[in-house]
C-alpha cells in the first residue's frame, strides 16, 4: 500500500527527492515549509496519546 493510501506524511528525502542532503533547500522554500507541515503533525500525534 502506497503512502498516499495510508494518508501519512512521508519522511522530507522522499517527499522531495529533487532536495540534496545539505542544500539550502531544506532551510529555505519548499523543503523548509514541508519540515515545519512535518513537525505539526509530529505535535498533533504526541497530542492524541
Amino acid at each position: 500500500m502506497a503512502l498516499q493510501d495510508k494518508k501519512i506524511m512521508p519522511p522530507p528525502w522522499l517527499a522531495h527527492r529533487e532536495i540534496e542532503r545539505y542544500s539550502i533547500g531544506w532551510r529555505m522554500g519548499h523543503g523548509e515549509d514541508y519540515i515545519y507541515r512535518d513537525r505539526v503533525a509530529l505535535v498533533q500525534m504526541r497530542e492524541m496519546e
